[in-house]
């Protein structure tokens, strides 16, 4: 038999010894790989946290989704400019990864040697990976819409196969690209250069291009944003975008690897350093005003302005009676949301309007107020401009300017609202933000408009190509002194002040106490001047898409300035300023027989139901919980604000949007109702069919029929029908059924 030694006492402890010594040599050999790994990175981290920052925005968004599918639906400009812009932007991030792998840094993982493999294919993976994961969201919203050849899925696929043929052919190109022109490529790959001036001017040409390029973009979308912006795209714009910036910013990490400081937190110093000399972000007091260039003294305050109860008494008096016997008295809370709170306001007060002229009733006279909140407020200020050209007899223009819809009749209301809202706001607004906003960050002395401006203009552009009047490029206060009394429903459009966290509300009535509490009034802050497209603005400047307004507003103190925000930051319904109107039209009702009833138009699909918010344990809870306290305690007192008027007033009508309505319907649920400035058309189907005005409303929709109802109960309203109007009629989405449990 056999017999083996067994090592034991002092050999058994050296052995294991030995096998710790190796695992700890092991893990810090692995270690300092991972080091090494993580700083060569660092040498392309411009172009790296681009694509990783563009990838989630794409697939995960909906407002970019949203941008994306306007490639497939509208065959026009933007879908031309989209593939080429992508290609270069590919290459743009190739290219500069490429030329940054040259240099030989006093960071080691500049060494050639270190990972070779990786430095020679990270730099086309990059480039590649722009095409591929563009192609990638250009599929995942084609399937938003029914069938693979419908149009727009066709065309979206189409483009996405494009982009794959053409991510293909770059990586092919780029491996055979020192073969094929080894006589223009110098020879062997250059490596361990000690400067810019030892790299061939091949190499750096390309890069000093692109980032010429983005300087005339620059300098274009500054001063002509509205009508350049709109033939790219938002989609075009970002990536031309990503083409200027990329060579800047690897510019600044190649400084800064060559120097050995941090350039590019320096840069970030030095940006703040500049908001705080400058602020380009002022409200214009008026429509031809500068963001840029404040006036040197406070605004001057408006002309008095009727009190509520003054205004009440007149307006209730050129009413007659309906046949119950009183006056109704309709007060309408159009909640914020971006494009889709305003293409949804003006779609229902249009259609009541529309269908109350055809009943030959007078919705927009019964109409006492209007309390908008972010994108609720462009959509009512859109309906009462439609009412005043209504009045004064105005045609809508012809469509030389004005979008062309086969779903909509530009003889309606609903119609020419739809038209005016169909424009591209968000491209304009996008191009300021990503060029010569943020170059005025770093430039000490202002001297550019911001991303509010071109916004702001964008609406007054829509307008002026749709209808006549001007009345967005006018004074807010010229709707009900241009025109007869009474003539347009008022608005009440609700800011935010960041210094109090009080409401600032433009009323064409004196905002103060008691009327309407702890707000300050716009009339004495904002002067008789402010131009409509201004007054709607302050109302939806909401997170980040929307610079804060600044306004100097106390003339004892000219350095005292205010800071105006998006309403929605207050409440988001409307529902407070609305209820305080409820409350004044109902002390009034003793000395006339008056009906207050609140519209409340919501559009926001989620819901607070329990078994929908629900969530299981999150990683980072102590972190994450306070902040999301913060941002859903927003819509929250809205929901709180709306239900808490159902109950108070004497009748509530609600208009809303819902989101996946029903199981098992895939088209459905995929519809998008995204935030934003641009709508994609099956966006706007998708309301038209909510409301119940498009021939694929299906007449046993839950939410169809909900908001067909509460459209009849207004016309029996007018008419004096007042028997089926209940107190409280705020609904809840529809939710999908709970499966069958097993038997």
């Amino acid at each position: 038999m056999a017999v083996g030694r067994s090592i034991s006492g002092p050999g058994r402890a050296a052995h294991g010894t030995s096998r710790r010594r190796s695992l700890i040599d092991w893990l810090a050999r692995g270690w300092e790989r991972t080091r090494l790994l993580y700083q060569v990175l660092l040498l392309v981290r411009f172009s790296l946290l681009l694509g990783i920052v563009g990838a989630l925005v794409m697939l995960a968004n909906d407002q970019a989704q949203d941008v994306l599918r306007v490639l497939g639906e509208d065959v026009g400009w933007p879908a031309l400019w989209f593939l080429p812009a992508a290609f270069l932007s590919a290459a743009v991030a190739w290219w500069s990864a490429r030329v940054m792998f040259y240099f030989r840094f006093r960071n080691p993982a500049s060494d050639p040697q270190v990972f070779p493999w990786l430095k020679e294919q990270l730099p086309r993976a990059l480039g590649a990976s722009v095409l591929v994961l563009t192609a990638i969201a250009l599929f995942q919203v084609s399937l938003s819409y029914d069938g693979w050849l419908s149009g727009p899925a066709w065309r979206l696929r189409l483009l996405a196969l494009a982009l794959l043929l053409t991510a293909a052919g770059f990586v092919y190109a780029t491996v055979k690209r020192r073969q094929w022109f080894a006589r223009l490529a110098g020879g062997a790959r250059p490596s361990d250069l000690q400067s810019l001036q030892e790299l061939h001017w091949q190499a750096w040409l390309p890069l000093v291009l692109a980032a010429a390029f983005g300087f005339g973009l620059m300098v274009l979308f500054a001063y002509r944003s509205v009508e350049v912006a709109p033939l790219l795209g938002t989609a075009t714009v970002a990536l031309c975008a990503v083409i200027g910036l990329i060579p800047v910013g690897s510019f600044l990490v190649y400084l800064g690897n060559r120097a050995s400081l941090p350039v590019v937190s320096l840069a970030l110093i030095w940006a703040v350093i500049c908001t705080y000399v400058v602020d380009n972000h002022h409200v214009r007091l008026y429509a031809g005003m500068d963001s840029y260039d404040p006036p040197e003294e406070p605004a001057a305050p408006a002309g008095p302005r009727p009190d509520i109860g003054d205004y009440l008494g007149q307006w209730a008096a050129g009413l007659a009676p309906a046949a119950g016997g009183a006056v109704p008295v309709l007060v309408v809370a159009a909640e914020g949301g971006g494009i889709r709170a305003a293409y949804w306001t003006a779609l229902v007060l249009g259609e009541l309007q529309d269908r109350a002229t055809a009943a030959g009733l007078d919705f927009a006279r019964h109409v006492f107020a209007i309390s908008g909140v972010s994108g609720g407020s462009l959509g009512a200020a859109t309906f009462a401009a439609l009412v005043a050209n209504q009045n004064a007899g105005h045609a809508p223009r012809q469509p030389d300017g004005c979008p062309v819809d086969e779903n909509v009749d530009p003889t309606t209301l609903r119609g020419r609202a739809e038209r005016v809202l169909r424009h591209d706001f968000l491209s304009p607004a996008v191009a300021v933000m990503l060029f010569s906003d943020n170059f005025q960050q770093v430039v000490p002395y202002g001297f550019l408009n911001d991303r509010a401006v071109p916004l702001e203009r964008s609406f007054e552009a829509a307008w002026d190509a749709c209808e006549e009047g001007g009345w967005f490029s006018r004074p807010f206060r010229a709707l009900w002194t241009e025109l007869p009394p009474f003539a347009v429903p008022p608005l009440y459009l609700n800011s935010t002040v960041v210094e109090t966290g009080q409401r600032l509300i433009v009323a064409p009535v004196r905002v103060g106490e008691p009327a309407f509490s702890e707000a300050l009034s716009s009339e004495q802050i904002l002067g008789p001047e402010l131009a409509l497209s201004t007054a709607v603005h302050n109302s939806a400047r909401f997170t980040y898409m929307s610079p804060a307004g600044t306004v100097r507003w106390d003339e004892e103190a000219p350095t005292k300035w205010l800071r105006l925000v998006d309403g929605g930051y207050f409440e988001n319904s409307g529902a407070v300023t609305a209820g305080e109107v409820v409350r004044h039209v109902r002390d009034a009702a003793g000395s006339v027989d008056l009906l207050p009833v609140v519209i409340h138009i919501s559009n926001d699909p989620s819901t607070t139901t329990p078994d929908d918010l629900a969530e299981k344990r999150k990683w980072l809870n102590q972190v994450v919980a306070p902040v999301k306290a913060l941002l859903n305690t927003r819509p929250a007192r809205g929901f709180q604000a709306r239900e808490d008027l159902a109950k108070r007033v004497g009748a509530h009508l609600h208009f809303r949007l819902c989101r996946n309505p029903q199981e098992g319907d895939d088209q459905i649920r995929q519809q998008p109702l995204p935030l934003g400035w641009a709508l994609s058309s099956l966006a706007r189907a998708e309301m038209r069919r909510q409301l119940g005005v498009a021939p694929d409303s299906s007449g046993d929709d839950p939410i169809v029929l909900r908001n067909r109802a509460s459209m009849d109960k207004v016309l029996r309203l007018l008419r004096g029908e007042t028997a089926e109007l209940a107190p409280d009629d705020v609904w809840e989405c529809p939710r999908p059924a709970a499966p069958a449990a097993a038997s």
